[in-house]
């Protein structure tokens, strides 16, 4: 997948499971549901637990774009190559789509030897790692809550810190709750099956809620950037509120895989 310009929410689902990840000085990724009432789907619960320096998570709860060479950094990304030379890349796969080379194997191998031969440093390209990754492994990441995290953010010194307390306290405080559990939940997950079908049950409940629509409304639709949440805080929203959007499907034949076991975020 080539992240050359804006990948997000679906883009990044679309990108972010391929082998080969190329980064480019155009690239910015983020994760921006929490904003809309919704949350960082398409397989994000596999992803973002492991990138590197709990990104995932300051990722997910603030909807803080990155750029290519953060991307590249945390893991996001396995490349860094020029937006120029992406087309030599596009090339390379139409080439290795129409040549017998026996399997998959064999033409994902060709693919990587090209992206190697055309990656570059991100310096290379004037582009630099801006964040604080050691300031975001101090105040994300399993284990906290989102008020722990946003108690960390608070006392922190830095100007990167007070921005992502505030995205983060303008976003859904039911996404944020579902959030924190879903990445938990992600971190300890076996197979990208697993967190997909927590997922799909989690998304065939949050897109019935108030805030969904509502944030739809205020974002994307009014603009108005004013969505009035169905809970004040985080502190209204309480542990049963939570456990209901992971549960099982009522019918299995609901379920998004023909065989799967429980996807709760304590069985994972």
């Amino acid at each position: 997948a080539v992240l050359d310009g804006v990948t997000m929410g679906g883009g990044c689902g679309v990108s972010l499971h391929g082998a080969y990840r190329v980064a480019t000085e155009n690239t910015k990724l983020a994760m921006p549901e929490c904003a809309i009432g919704l949350f960082p789907d398409v397989g994000g619960s596999w992803v973002l637990p492991r990138l590197s320096h709990n990104v995932g998570w300051y990722l997910g709860l603030t909807g803080v774009p990155i750029n290519g060479a953060e991307a590249l950094a945390v893991g996001a990304a396995t490349h860094f190559v020029r937006s120029e030379d992406c087309a030599r890349i596009d090339e390379t796969i139409e080439h290795a789509s129409s040549e017998s080379l026996g399997d998959d194997h064999a033409r994902r191998a060709m693919v990587g030897r090209a992206i190697d031969s055309l990656a570059v440093s991100p310096a290379e390209a004037g582009m630099e790692v801006k964040l604080d990754l050691e300031g975001i492994a101090r105040c994300f990441g399993p284990g906290r809550s989102v008020e722990d995290t946003l108690k960390l953010l608070d006392v922190e010194d830095a100007a990167w810190a007070v921005s992502a307390a505030k995205r983060i306290r303008r976003g859904s405080p039911l996404s944020l709750r579902l959030t924190q559990a879903m990445l938990e939940a992600g971190a300890r997950a076996a197979s990208l099956q697993d967190c997909l079908t927590m997922e799909y049950r989690m998304v065939c409940r949050v897109v019935k809620e108030p805030d969904f629509k509502e944030g739809v409304r205020a974002l994307l639709v009014d603009k108005d950037n004013k969505p009035t949440w169905m809970h004040a805080s985080l502190a209204d929203i309480p542990l049963a509120d939570v456990e209901r959007f992971f549960a099982p499907m009522e019918r299995t034949e609901s379920e998004l895989f023909a065989s799967v076991d429980d996807a709760t975020p304590s069985k994972l």
